[in-house]
């Protein structure tokens, strides 16, 4: 399984330094779209990263791709800016999707 990341330039060349070589620089929703739904095809694709402004911004289409499989995983991380205010939290998402329990701290 691969592991991809969808960011800005900063943030992909932090995690290609960490290791991941599959890194895509997008700047905002419109760039990010295309390079997800090739990352959905790639049946090697186990997690994807995406700050949370490219989350927050193609978060409909993230739930239409995801809904029906568990793979790939798609993470949020904040950017440069840091964390958004009061987000639901993707990974409790995911876990109460595919256990039924929710996650609470």
């Amino acid at each position: 399984m691969n592991i991809s990341v969808i960011a800005d330039h900063s943030t992909v060349t932090g995690f290609r330094l960490a290791g991941v070589n599959k890194g895509f620089e997008a700047e905002d929703g419109k760039d990010a779209l295309p390079i997800l739904k090739e990352l959905f095809k790639d049946k090697e694709a186990g997690l994807i990263i995406i700050t949370e402004k490219l989350y927050e911004e193609l978060d409909e289409e993230i739930k239409r791709l995801t809904e029906k499989r568990v793979t790939p995983m798609i993470v949020a991380i904040p950017d440069s800016k840091g964390f958004f205010d009061e987000r639901i939290d993707p990974i409790r998402a995911l876990v109460k999707k595919a256990v039924g329990i929710e996650i609470k701290y």
